[in-house]
């Protein structure tokens, strides 16, 4: 269904009835409406023509200003949020460090226990050789004293 240009024009002029006076200018760098009457700006396309623009009422720039603030807030919280995480880590890193040098102090402990472990066993072994040793021999230095005498 095709409308004609006079329906057409009914219902652009309905819809402007509806909502009132429409300024007709480009928006801006910031989305804007520049006020009724105000000339084009200097650097719009010649040729492009203006589009209807629908004036915001001031609660949509507040609403707009304070939804911004609260952004920043978020922001700054965010930041804050970071900067407390990268504490942490370094405290982590930190203890970690101090976990790895008590490990090593652990296992160094150890390793001389260890170590004076084996040396005392060895050397009750040692102890334990030159006794049987010596035991032996006085059994056989014996023996053989008894058979010069008896």
């Amino acid at each position: 269904m095709e409308l004609s240009n006079e329906q057409l024009q009914k219902i652009v002029d309905a819809v402007t009835e509806r909502l009132g006076a429409v300024p007709t200018a480009d928006p801006g760098p910031e989305g804007a409406v520049a006020p009724e009457g105000a000339a084009p700006p200097e650097d719009s396309v010649p040729g492009r023509q203006s589009v209807p623009m629908v004036q915001l009422p001031p609660e949509f720039y507040r609403s707009q200003r304070e939804i911004a603030e609260r952004v920043a807030r978020h922001d700054e919280r965010l930041d804050q949020i970071d900067k407390r995480f990268d504490e942490l880590i370094h405290y982590v890193d930190k203890r970690f460090e101090q976990m790895d040098k008590r490990f090593d102090d652990l296992i160094r402990y150890m390793d001389k226990r260890f170590d004076d472990l084996i040396h005392y066993v060895d050397r009750r072994f040692v102890t334990m050789q030159w006794t049987i040793g010596i035991g032996f021999t006085v059994v056989t230095v014996l023996m053989t004293v008894y058979n010069f005498i008896g």
